[in-house]
């Protein structure tokens, strides 16, 4: 989280440009390095519940049902009645609208709109749909792998396989209907999070170089914000948590933050209110992921469908990913001429 909060801040305050940091990249990781976490203590939490078969699988899901639908709920419907929406007219981030479709407000409430392509009402929500989508095969995981002991080899051979074909999805992610089912390329960041559950859990380090640790793995991403990049740092993070020691501290930070996670969306949103200068504001270049090339940062769905160029987005139809640089400066030449549009429309109102 306090990635994310870091990458709206620098690009918000234009701190990336005159650093020459590419932010979005930071947020995206934040990302990556959140399910690694989730997945790790939700394999913890369905082992202590000590249920098995069914029994498990519904405890699972009314469990996660209500600790993600109810917030994203009022975030949706807080949205559509003050008639906000992302990328609305090519604008980024929200932005006033006359109405917003039924059928989008529809699948942004089941969160299911990268299934059915009609983007993220607030942008930010992008990862949500991806997360509900894996807690779906979770429970199943957790069952196939408990009481194995070649547990962590087949956890392995999952992960190359998960890799493979994301790579392979990577050829044909912009055509339909492989479109739909972006949450290939997001695999092979959750299952470190299951491999971390399953390894012995011996210290071989001290607490004090994990914080060094998680900055090393950020800044290696940063340097190449690729698929690939993050998918190998991700199963890094996987296979150091066990050898930090306990992890008791990992479940109750999860707990506390399922607590207080509503009072940490209003914090965020105030910083991020008081940032824009007291204006509603959701800071631009959270909208820059494709869903084949490279992760850059955001909804991979939006781009598509609001029929934004492919440099734009960081992303080559061809599957490779546009130079970091260049997709930076195309999103910087997006944000311009959207200030412009604002300043245009400002005068005519004056």
């Amino acid at each position: 989280m306090l990635l994310v909060l870091a990458q709206h801040l620098l690009v918000r305050f234009h701190w990336a440009d005159a650093l020459h940091i590419g932010s979005p990249t930071m947020g995206t990781f934040g990302v990556y390095l959140f399910f690694v976490h989730t997945c790790l203590v939700l394999m913890y939490s369905m082992e202590r519940s000590h249920l098995n078969g069914s029994a498990l699988v519904e405890n699972f899901y009314i469990r996660r049902i209500f600790r993600i639908y109810p917030l994203s709920i009022i975030a949706v419907l807080a949205a559509v009645a003050l008639r906000l929406d992302s990328m609305a007219n090519g604008i980024p981030g929200l932005s006033h609208v006359a109405s917003i479709p039924t059928g989008r407000i529809l699948s942004n409430l089941l969160l299911i709109q990268n299934l059915i392509k009609p983007g993220s009402i607030i942008n930010v929500l992008w990862s949500l749909p991806y997360e509900v989508q894996m807690y779906v095969f979770l429970p199943f995981l957790f069952l196939w792998i408990r009481g194995k002991q070649n547990a962590l080899r087949m956890l392995r051979a999952l992960w190359v396989i998960a890799v493979i074909v994301a790579i392979l999805y990577q050829q044909i992610a912009g055509t339909f209907p492989w479109d739909r089912i972006g949450l290939v390329l997001f695999v092979p960041c959750f299952l470190p999070g299951v491999i971390a559950f399953v390894l012995p859990h011996i210290p071989k380090f001290k607490s004090i170089f994990w914080l060094p640790f998680l900055l090393i793995l950020v800044g290696v991403y940063m340097l190449a914000p690729f698929n690939r990049t993050g998918w190998a740092l991700c199963l890094i993070l996987g296979v150091a948590i066990p050898a930090s020691g306990n992890t008791d501290h990992l479940v109750a930070l999860d707990e506390s933050l399922d607590r207080y996670v509503l009072l940490w969306d209003l914090s965020l949103a105030s910083i991020l209110y008081l940032a824009g200068g007291g204006r509603l504001q959701f800071v631009p270049g959270w909208n820059q992921v494709p869903d084949a090339g490279g992760i850059a940062d955001c909804d991979p769905d939006c781009p598509i469908s609001r029929g934004r160029k492919a440099h734009d987005r960081g992303w080559d139809p061809g599957g490779g990913l546009v130079d970091a640089g260049r997709a930076d400066r195309a999103q910087s030449s997006v944000d311009r001429e959207a200030e412009k549009a604002r300043e245009k429309l400002a005068i005519a109102e004056a």
